[in-house]
Order: C-alpha cells, then structure tokens, then sequence
C-alpha cells in the first residue's frame, strides 16, 4: 500500500521548482525500510482512533471531533509524503507543520492534487496548506483549531506543543530510542513515552527496527474527564 507512492513522489521531484531540493542521501532515510515499516504503524494507529470515535458515538458520547472529514495537524511532515496517504486513505483534512523551510516547495507540489472525491458531495481539498515554523513556539489558540493532531518526529523536539493541546483531542505520536545528536527528546521504551504523553484508549506499539525501536501511541488526550 505505502510502496506504490514512492515512484509517483519521485516522479514529482523532476518538477524544476523542486528537483534539487532533497539531496540523495535524505532520499535514502525517507524510503528506508524502518521509515516504510513505521508509517504502516501511524496508519494501525489511525485505525484504532477512527474505529474508537466509531464506538463512542454509538455509545452516546460527545466529545470533540473525530478524524474523517476533519481538521488535522501533521507536525514534522518534512517533505509531506505521509500526507497523501493519510489523506487518502482516511479522508483527513490535513494541515502541516514542519520546521524545515526546504520542505514546503516539495510538499504543495506532491499534495497539490490531494483531494477527496464523494459521490453525493462537491470535491473537498484535503490539502490546507503547509505552515512553517516551530510547533513548540506556539500557543493553545493555534491547536484549538484541530480535532486531531500527529506528530511522528516526538524525538526531534521538546514537549511544550502537547501541553499545549486541548483536552480531548485525538492524538497519533511517534517516538524512539535511537541516542544520535539530531534526536533530542528521546524515550528507552514505550512506557516512558505514555508517562510522558498522557492520554486515554490507548493504542501502543513497539517496532523493533535496524539499530533502535520505534515507539507509536494512539488515543485522546486527557480525556479521563470526557469519557464516561
């Protein structure tokens, strides 16, 4: 499922707006097998958050929005690859936000199509546009605007931007052990990253990969108060 997006991103990549922005080497990260193996993981874990709003909503409850046809934060999206899958597959109106001013130019170029086709409904843009700058900069004001928020880079960054999330909003977050400079958040193991993100319904998954693990968590944050 991921693999068939890889020939059509690159084939994007000879758009001369962009063809000499994402050096050999990064291309070789961004399609290694433990960043193929991981996305799979968001998109388990994206299943688990729709099919538990699913479940609530049968069950009466009603609290915030849930994923679909609603607004989502991708954070770290760096080139913006992940954000076609999710949007694609799960109807995710998705707005990034990357700190790596590079990325934006590759992003809009691959998502400029990314749109949501229903047959008694006009086309929706599932594409809102790609924010540059630093999620940890800014304030609860900016993520009330979000029903759902993921953030698959936790390692690059410190925690100020979860805090900083409302009540009740679903949550995707990736994280690992991998001890290198670039990574300066990181966890041993995937109890410590649920010690540090609190949150309810949780979804948790450990990915052993080449040279470190890779830990996933999915559920609402601190919704102990909103669900019966």
């Amino acid at each position: 499922m991921v693999e068939k997006y890889i020939p059509k991103f690159l084939s994007c990549l000879y758009d001369e707006r962009i063809k000499d922005v994402i050096p050999g080497q990064e291309l070789i990260d961004m399609f290694h097998s433990n960043q193929i193996n991981s996305i799979y993981e968001i998109l388990k874990a994206i299943d688990f958050i729709t099919n538990k709003w699913e479940d609530v909503q049968k069950a009466g409850g009603g609290y915030r929005q849930p994923p679909g046809l609603y607004q989502t934060l991708y954070i770290g999206s760096w080139m913006g690859f992940k954000t076609k899958l999710f949007s694609e597959y799960y109807g995710l109106s998705i707005t990034e936000l990357e700190l790596d001013e590079r990325c934006k130019a590759v992003s809009e170029i691959w998502n400029s199509d990314n749109k949501y086709h229903m047959k008694t409904k006009p086309t929706i843009n599932l594409y809102d546009g790609h924010i540059q700058g630093d999620a940890t900069k800014l304030d609860k004001e900016f993520y009330k605007k979000f029903k759902t928020v993921i953030n698959a880079s936790c390692e690059h960054m410190s925690d100020e931007w979860y805090y900083n999330i409302p009540d009740g909003t679903f949550v995707v977050l990736q994280s690992n052990d991998f001890d290198i400079p670039q990574h300066t958040n990181i966890v041993k193991n995937i109890q410590e990253m649920k010690e540090k993100y609190k949150m309810t319904d949780i979804y948790s998954c450990t990915l052993q990969c080449t040279v470190y693990q890779r830990f996933t968590l999915a559920g609402i944050k601190m919704a102990e108060s909103i669900l019966p």
